[in-house]
């Protein structure tokens, strides 16, 4: 962003004076101002309208001073004012007047005396500009000059290594992603870009502090506890719930055997079994029927003598299949030659 300075003649009796004129224009007064763009300055009615609205924005009114002494005000020499303005208007050119950007200004006495007595002929407005297009930005300040062009252009310079010539809400100078960083609208101001800043580096801080903290501070008893001491524990919990699953294993494989639920030769499947899946295990125990026969044999004795009850021959048994064969004995079939 550069800034530049014109002049323009004004009556002491005008209402609304022209500060830049419409479409493109430079210097007049040899300088060949701008030296970029090679094309000069450029204002249009959308320029205007930006300018317009940021003037409108503002609570206080922009100064009108003598030979631009606000910009060195460093020097803290006394700056009075010549008049202020905060009216701006577009006027696009015609035959009646000129067109570009107005303002109407409000003198004070002195100001207007000198200016009625031709003490001062030209209203110098000083302007930002983007450099690559020429587009009129800002405008800054107006001043009261007797030159053509303003001399002193290093001042301006100067100026604006000190101070924002640019107005806020303008975004070319912040990058954008820096503002999608800092996760921040593109229409951010740097008031708001700063802020979030601000704000990261504010949680970044608190952050570091805890971290620092914590490696510095003796742990709580009450709340933490040794990784050794947790993984004892844990291997004591495991021996102890494999040691009370075998004993319930063992427990419902034994009532089963006792019973004829289960034969002696699937007592090491079943244990197996339990200590798989307990719970197929006691499906099987639940729905299994007792055998008496079974029941005799679990510790090697003899089945015990079938009551008394149905008579067969020996013939007739024999014709009989497995399976008859062995509900007859528990039944307590009598077998006759």
């Amino acid at each position: 962003m550069n800034f530049a300075a014109l002049s323009f003649e004004i009556g002491s009796s005008a209402k609304a004076v022209r500060v830049l004129p419409a479409g493109r224009f430079r210097s007049a007064d040899g300088s060949g101002r701008p030296q970029t763009p090679p094309e000069g300055w450029h204002l249009d009615a959308a320029a205007a309208a930006a300018l317009i609205a940021r003037a409108r924005a503002r609570s206080d009114k922009k100064l009108i001073d003598y030979e631009h002494q606000s910009m060195r005000a460093s020097e803290r020499a006394p700056v009075p004012a010549a008049g202020w303005f905060s009216n701006l208007s577009w006027r696009e050119p015609g035959e009646a007047e000129p067109g570009g950007l107005y303002i109407e200004p409000e003198w004070t006495p002195r100001a207007a005396a000198m200016i009625a007595d031709r003490e001062y002929r030209y209203l110098s407005p000083l302007f930002s500009y983007d450099p690559e297009s020429g587009r009129v930005l800002d405008l800054v300040s107006v001043a009261l000059v007797n030159q053509a062009g303003l001399d002193g252009l290093a001042d301006l310079a100067a100026l604006a290594a000190t101070q924002r010539f640019y107005p806020e809400e303008d975004q070319a100078m912040i990058p954008k992603p820096l503002l999608a960083a800092l996760a921040v609208a593109e229409s951010a101001t740097e008031a708001e870009a700063l802020a979030a800043l601000a704000a990261l580096k504010s949680e970044r801080d608190a952050l570091k502090a805890e971290i620092d903290a914590l490696k510095t501070a003796a742990p709580d008893p009450a709340k933490y506890v040794p990784v050794e001491s947790v993984a004892r524990l844990q291997e004591q919990l495991a021996a102890l719930s494999a040691d009370m699953l075998a004993r319930e294993v063992d427990g419902i494989v034994a009532a089963a055997l006792a019973d004829g639920r289960l034969a002696a030769g699937l007592k090491d499947w079943a244990v197996a079994l339990g200590k798989r899946d307990l719970a197929a295990l006691k499906d099987f125990c639940a729905k299994a029927h007792p055998i008496a026969a079974l029941a005799g044999m679990q510790s090697g004795g003899r089945a015990p003598a079938a009551p008394a009850g149905e008579t067969l021959t020996r013939a007739q048994f024999a014709a009989l299949s497995a399976e008859d064969q062995m509900k007859k004995s528990v039944a307590g079939v009598t077998l006759v030659d």
